[in-house]
This record gives C-alpha cells, sequence and structure tokens, in this order.
C-alpha cells in the first residue's frame, strides 16, 4: 500500500531481506507536482537505515531526466542530515533525489561492511540541478562505511550533481574505505556542466584517516569527474591514497591536488623516496609544449612507468595551474633517457592532437602512479609553436646601368673611288720614313728635274716624319701660292679626311685621283691654305684642318687643269715660326706646309713656263683676290737675265738647272707671309712695286 516515506523505511529495516535482493522503496505520489517536483518537507529526522534497501526516486510516474523527488530538510532540525545509513545497510542504493537543505550532511554513509551506491542525485542543488540548495555539513559523508563504495558513475543517469555544501562535497574518512570510487559527477558545477555551485570547505573531495585504493575519476569512457569552483582544493588527500585521473579540477581557491592538505606545493624530490600521502608522489617536470601541424608535442620527464595526463592549466596563483581542458595522456617507459631534473626519472616526449589548445597556453600535468596514487599538478608552461624561420630580404640584384656607350656619328657616306694614280715613265716612286722616326729635324726641300723631254719634275719635302714626293704636270700653266693666315675655312664634309695620332704611318695616307674636274681632296692641316691655280682655270682651295699641335698635316698636290691628285704626305711643323730669324727658316718653320708644298709645286717646268709668262701671269694674279698675300714680282723676276729663250734645246739642262735654283730662292721669298691674324681675317695683300 501507499504509505510515507519515513514509514517505508522503518519496514525496510523491520524486515529482513529475502532471496529476492534488498528492500525497495518506491515512489508514486498522487498529488500533482508542484513546480514540476513532489517536495517531501521534513520536519525530522528520518529513521537511519539498518538494511539494506533501494531508495528510488525515479520510480515516481512524473519523472524524466532529471530528479522529480526532493527531500527538503529546511525544517528537519540541527545538525539532522537528509539520509542516514549505518551498520547493516551494506549495499543499500540511493538514486532519483534531490536532498536539500538540512543542517547536516545530504547523505552519510556511517559504518557498515560498504558495497553502498549513490547514483543520480542532486546533492545540494534543486532538481534541475542549477539552482544552489546546499546543505550545512558534506554533500555525501563517508566514515568508515566500508569498502567499494561508489559515488555516481559512467552514465549521465548516474551522474550525481553535487553542490553548494557548506563543508565539501565528499569526504571519505577511514581506512576501512578502501577502493572507493567517485566517478562521472559534477561536483561544484550544475547539471549543464556551466553553471558554477561550488562547495565550501578545505577541499571539494577530502581524503582522510588512510583510506587507500581510492579511484576519483577513470580512464575509461564517463568516468571522469568534473571538480570545480571550491573554496579549497580540488582534491585534498590528507592522509590516504588515490589514483585522481581523468577528471577536470578547475576554479578552486586551493591546489587543485593538494597532497598532505596544506595548501602547499609538494616539491620534488631526488629519487622520489619521501612517504606520505600518494607516496609524495613527485609531479611531472614539463620541458616544452610545441604545436605544429594541427598537433601538439610535450617534452619532459617524470617517474618510470607513470601514467602522466596533460591539462590546459587553469589559472593559479601558484604557477601549477589545475587541469581546465584535456589534452592527453601516455605511459612513460620503465627506462630511457634519464631526468635532468631527477636523474631516476625518464624523459619523455608526446605528440597528442593539439585539440583545444592554442599557443600560449599554460600547459600542466599530472603523473600517477599504480600503488602510489596521483601527484599534485605540475608547473605550468605555455604552448608555443616552433619558431618561424628568419625573414630573409630578398635579394635584389645590384642596378647595373647600361654600359655607356659614347655616341657615334653615323659613318659619312663612300665617296667616289678614284682609279689609281699612273705616273709618268722614269718618274720616282715616294719614298716613306719609317713609322715613329724619332728625327723631327728641320725641312729640307730639294728639287728633281724632270726627265729630258717631258713636261713636268717633282719637288722632294723631307721631314723627321717622313719623306713625300709629288709630282705636277706641266701641261697647263700653274702657279702656287701659299697663304699661311687663316684656319677657319670651309670644308666640304665628302672631301675631308681627319688625321689621327699615331706618327707619320698613320697620318701618312694617299688621296686617289679625281678625274672628274672636282675639287681636290681635304686634308688636315695647321694654319695653312694651298691654292692652285691655272690660267685657264679658277682658283681651287684646299682647305686646311686642324690636327694636334706638333702633329704634321696631311696634304696633297694637283695637276692643274687636270683636278687630279697626284700626291700627297705628312710633314710636321717642327718649331716656333718667332724663333726663327732667317726668312726662309721662318716660312719653313712658320707654315710647313705651304713651304713643302711650294717646294714640290714649282717644279723645274713650271717656274720655267713663269719666267717666260711673266707678263701674262702678273695681269691674271692681279686680279685675283687669293694673291694679295704674295709678292708677285719676285715670280717674274725668275726669267733669266740674259734674256734667252728657256725652251731653246741647246739650254734645256742649264735652264732647268738654274730654274732649281731659282724656284728654292723664289718660294723663300713668295712664301713670307703675314702670319699674324685678325677675327680670322686674311692679312692685307703685299703687292710688288
Amino acid at each position: 500500500g501507499r504509505i510515507s516515506l519515513e514509514e517505508a523505511l522503518r519496514a525496510a529495516n523491520a524486515t529482513a531481506n529475502g532471496p529476492g535482493g534488498v528492500d525497495r522503496i518506491d515512489f508514486a505520489i498522487v498529488a500533482a507536482p508542484v513546480g514540476g517536483v513532489h517536495t517531501i518537507a521534513l520536519a525530522a529526522a528520518l529513521p537511519a537505515v539498518t538494511d539494506a534497501v533501494r531508495i528510488d526516486g525515479t520510480t515516481d510516474p512524473v519523472h524524466a531526466s532529471t530528479p522529480v523527488i526532493v527531500l527538503d530538510g529546511i525544517g528537519a532540525g540541527p545538525g539532522v542530515s537528509g539520509l542516514r545509513f549505518t551498520t547493516g545497510s551494506d549495499g543499500s542504493i540511493v538514486t532519483g533525489l534531490a536532498i536539500v537543505r538540512f543542517d547536516g550532511s545530504g547523505i552519510a554513509l556511517l559504518g557498515g561492511a560498504g558495497g553502498h551506491v549513490v547514483a543520480g542525485n542532486h546533492i545540494g542543488v534543486d532538481a534541475d540541478g542549477l539552482v544552489a540548495a546546499g546543505n550545512a555539513q558534506w554533500g555525501i559523508e563517508i566514515v568508515d562505511a566500508g569498502a567499494n563504495l561508489r559515488i555516481g558513475g559512467t552514465t549521465a543517469n548516474e551522474r550525481n550533481v553535487i553542490g553548494a555544501n557548506g563543508a565539501g562535497a565528499v569526504i571519505i574518512d577511514g581506512a576501512s574505505n578502501v577502493n572507493a570510487t567517485i566517478q562521472g559527477n559534477h561536483i561544484g558545477i550544475g547539471a549543464d556542466g556551466v553553471t558554477p555551485l561550488g562547495n565550501g570547505g578545505a577541499g571539494s573531495i577530502v581524503i582522510l584517516n588512510g583510506p587507500v585504493g581510492l579511484a576519483i575519476g577513470g580512464a575509461g569512457a564517463g568516468e571522469g569527474n568534473v571538480i570545480a569552483h571550491g573554496a579549497g582544493a580540488g582534491v585534498s588527500i590528507v592522509a590516504g591514497q588515490a589514483d585522481i585521473v581523468g577528471n577536470l579540477i578547475f576554479g578552486h581557491a586551493g591546489l587543485g591536488i593538494d597532497i598532505a592538505g596544506d595548501g602547499l606545493v609538494e616539491p620534488n624530490d631526488a629519487g622520489d623516496a619521501d612517504v606520505g600521502p600518494n607516496d609524495r608522489l613527485n609531479m611531472p617536470v614539463i620541458g616544452a609544449v610545441q604545436i605544429s601541424g594541427g598537433q601538439v608535442t610535450i617534452t619532459g620527464e617524470a617517474r618510470p612507468g607513470a601514467l602522466v595526463e596533460f591539462y590546459v592549466a587553469d589559472a593559479d596563483a601558484s604557477g601549477h595551474g589545475e587541469g581546465l581542458v584535456f589534452v592527453g595522456r601516455a605511459v612513460v617507459g620503465l627506462a630511457g633517457t634519464p631526468g635532468t631534473n631527477d636523474p631516476t626519472a625518464v624523459q619523455f616526449g608526446f605528440t597528442f592532437a593539439q585539440g583545444g589548445l592554442l599557443p600560449g597556453d599554460p600547459v600542466s600535468a599530472t603523473a600517477t602512479l599504480a600503488g602510489s596514487g596521483t601527484s599534485e599538478f605540475a608547473a605550468s608552461v605555455a604552448a608555443a609553436t616552433p619558431p618561424l624561420p628568419p625573414v630573409v630580404p630578398p635579394v635584389v640584384p645590384p642596378v647595373v646601368p647600361p654600359p655607356v656607350v659614347p655616341p657615334t656619328e653615323p659613318p659619312l657616306p663612300p665617296g667616289p673611288v678614284d682609279p689609281p694614280l699612273t705616273l709618268p715613265p722614269g718618274d720616282p716612286d715616294p719614298v716613306i720614313a719609317p713609322p715613329g722616326d724619332p728625327r723631327p729635324g728641320p725641312v729640307t726641300p730639294s728639287v728633281t728635274p724632270p726627265p729630258p723631254g717631258e713636261g713636268s719634275g717633282s719637288r722632294s719635302v723631307v721631314s723627321g716624319t717622313g719623306v713625300v714626293q709629288a709630282r705636277q704636270t706641266t701641261r697647263s700653266p700653274s702657279v702656287v701660292a701659299i697663304d699661311a693666315g687663316s684656319d677657319d675655312l670651309p670644308a666640304t664634309p665628302r672631301d675631308r679626311v681627319d688625321a689621327r695620332p699615331g706618327g707619320a704611318a698613320e697620318n701618312d695616307r694617299p688621296s686617289g685621283s679625281r678625274r672628274d674636274g672636282s675639287p681636290p681632296a681635304v686634308f688636315a692641316g695647321a694654319d695653312a691654305r694651298l691654292l692652285l691655280a691655272a690660267l685657264t682655270s679658277a682658283l681651287v682651295p684646299i682647305d686646311a684642318l686642324d690636327t694636334e699641335p706638333g702633329r704634321g698635316p696631311l696634304f696633297a698636290f694637283t695637276g692643274i687643269g687636270r683636278g687630279d691628285v697626284v700626291g700627297s704626305g705628312s710633314i710636321a711643323a717642327t718649331a716656333d715660326p718667332d724663333d726663327a730669324a732667317d726668312p726662309v727658316e721662318r716660312i719653313l718653320r712658320t707654315a710647313a706646309d705651304p713651304a713643302r708644298v711650294a717646294g714640290v709645286a714649282f717644279s723645274a717646268g713650271l717656274v720655267w713656263w713663269l719666267t717666260r709668262a711673266g707678263g701674262v701671269m702678273t695681269t691674271m694674279l692681279a686680279g685675283v683676290p687669293a694673291w694679295r698675300h704674295v709678292d708677285l714680282l719676285p715670280v717674274l723676276a725668275s726669267e733669266p737675265a740674259d734674256g734667252t729663250l728657256a725652251n731653246d734645246p741647246d739650254l734645256v739642262d742649264e735652264e732647268e738647272a738654274a730654274a732649281d735654283r731659282a724656284a728654292d730662292e723664289a718660294a723663300a721669298r713668295l712664301f713670307e707671309t703675314v702670319h699674324g691674324r685678325d677675327a680670322g681675317a686674311h692679312a692685307p695683300m703685299r703687292r710688288a712695286p
């Protein structure tokens, strides 16, 4: 039938358990739930359970995923606990209840042989598991209740939500409580896994008086607890031994795991030879945490054979952060590279999936060794990514400016090629001194008479840089004049031949003959102008061009009336014209080129003709402006004094020899010129009296 909870407990204690197992107390409250729950408000303490019994709030018809049967001890009296199990109650089970606001503990397991199970309850929080309704003492108090107790389980229905209790969540006190298991619970946090519902006291879970073999959490699925927001330590092991594995422990005012319960970090010792709670197991030492490619590699050292668990650490004032986010676990080898901090430790290097670990997150760890228990949390080390390679600026090749190519003038189009010069039979060949001849020496003119019966002759001009022999026909009357007073006469580009440095071998270059009647080619010269004239043609200029100081000019001689260039060569000026005292020497040194040209041009035939045609020549030359610098009378004075005809066959040899001598003397007088200039203008002509 239907009875009250108090009556049911008394009946279960009074009735021996039969072959069917322990007694059961199920719920089927007829009254409608208030606020979704059935609340049993106690005015006094319920009787202690002395026989094994199963109290199951999940049997109420309105039960869903959370408890609907609420035991409220606000009026039960001082020091009263919600449910108490004593000797004889071994194997009793409590599930599906919300136990709140008792002045004592929510559930108290006091004595017995053990085997009790507390699972699927809200202790110190409301039926929804989100609102604090704590009990004044412990959520679950276990004192010498025997072995093999189980608090929680691996499924969501077995999970206890234990929060807001004054003394703490769970206390296990007594050496008889061996092999107790606390798994899958939310301790200090709401049913949603988020809402803080911290427990007070020295720790969320406290172990006293030497129980051993305890398992808080586990490596299996659903075995780990969430232990959070306690006023003291997460797990405080004052005396006893417990493996604390697979739990998330964070948000505590004290250490995440406090061995000895003194609130201080337990230092590692060499060889880990000390004893005490959990054998005071040395904590791991993390060397480095490197994130790369979605993985994290953690290196360090720990006790040989220890199970090392790594966590993203919760901030902790001690620097030994708690375990906020699980990263991974691995077992250290029994042998390996000795540790650097403790030679009896073994170095490790483990790699896990990065998961939620981010660069900069602190990482901590615990070590658990069979028979000893679990260490405190290790000092945190920040996760890092491998150092980036140094940034090397790109190698910029030096800017190499393009080679400076001096501008070059396009070559002049080639002029017409003159046919080679054909010399009359018997003419001597030009004689050129070897290149680099060091003898600058004075200029020595000489006259070679023409062969007998020919109307031509030659004049050689010798200098230190070479010997030039020029020839001139005398088929037409001709006369040569030299003007050394101008160096800026115009030139026809086509007819220009530039002198180059390097001596006679480079400068001595013959020109071709011009048979088209065009002016003769232009050659370089220094302050000289060569004019060729004839009775039957106008004056033909060969413009002199500047060359290097001290170099001889190139020059040419032209057959008058034919336009043929019949010879060429190079003559070097060898002295300062102002230093010459002798008029002839001054002529030769002041205008070396004109002197040489004059000496060559005045062949024997030319002088012979001039001496016999003086009157006509005087008339014609007097009307030519180019002869204003030349005294014409000496030229006409070359006629023999005895008045004999120069073309008398009997007198040819004698006359030619005399003509050569007269030509030399006439050349000196003929080319005595005024050397000074004014703005490039010629000096005034000196006319013969």
